[in-house]
């Protein structure tokens, strides 16, 4: 009889922890889908190259602001475009002398994309695929 009442309390327990594990997990879903990640090489001259940081993004909640991108430890200021339901985010990390001035900051961060949601501000790690290098 005590067997099976303690066979009944750890059941509830396992059950309610499973559905506890399940709510956490849709409350912690990200903001947005990355759809895809990448980052290709551009070299105009030897003395001017740079990587330009490429992100497509969907279902992207409503009041959320991108900030940067955070990319070989450097600070990039993030440029973002809207087409139909899909987020465009560009960057460019630029080397040596540059037509392209854009502000960079070392943090010696791993690749990162930085934004703000409700006042909040939030970081998701980014995987990038490296793309064949561009000579112009």
């Amino acid at each position: 009889m005590l067997r099976k009442v303690i066979n009944i309390v750890l059941f509830i327990c396992a059950g309610a922890s499973i559905l506890d594990c399940q709510s956490m997990k849709y409350y912690n879903q990200a903001e947005f889908k990355v759809k895809s990640a990448y980052c290709q090489s551009w070299i105009v001259r030897e003395e001017e190259k740079g990587t330009d940081i490429l992100l497509t993004l969907s279902r992207v909640k409503e009041g959320v602001e991108f900030d940067s991108i955070v990319f070989r430890g450097v600070r990039l200021k993030a440029f973002v475009t809207k087409e139909n339901k899909e987020v465009h985010i560009k960057s460019i990390l630029t080397t040596g002398i540059s037509r392209i001035k854009i502000e960079k900051v070392v943090v010696n961060l791993p690749d990162q994309l930085i934004y703000h949601y409700k006042g909040e501000r939030k970081s998701y790690p980014l995987t990038l695929i490296g793309k064949k290098t561009i000579y112009y």
